[in-house]
């Protein structure tokens, strides 16, 4: 994990500011990414305002590879809203890049090929 080049936060919850508080949210997932090896790894974070380290909340984490010549593709609606390959590992699915739009993938669908 010394080259990092490339970390991505997802926030899942919507809170309202009258429960906004550490005991009542749901722990972020927190992915790190090396574009060099093309490996990943996730984990799961408090939302408490505490700092934690790097180090200790991957500990033990064996970096993921994306086998080469993967392809993935998201469907929702019958429409293609996202692919990933063993290069381009993540997808803005809202397709806007200055928002975080919730998107329903209830009934979405995934399908890998080599």
């Amino acid at each position: 994990m010394k080259a990092v080049n490339a970390v991505y936060l997802a926030l899942a919850a919507t809170v309202s500011a009258s429960t906004f508080q550490a005991r009542d949210t749901e722990p972020v997932t927190l992915a790190l990414s090396n574009d060099l090896t093309r490996s990943y790894a996730t984990a799961q974070i408090a939302t408490d305002g505490l700092k934690h380290s790097i180090g200790v909340l991957f500990a033990g984490s064996p970096l993921a590879t994306v086998p080469n010549g993967i392809h993935c593709e998201i469907t929702n609606g019958g429409a293609t809203i996202a692919s990933f390959t063993e290069r381009n590992t993540y997808a803005d699915l809202d397709g806007n890049p200055n928002q975080a739009v919730p998107v329903n993938l209830s009934s979405a669908r995934v399908a890998c090929t080599v």
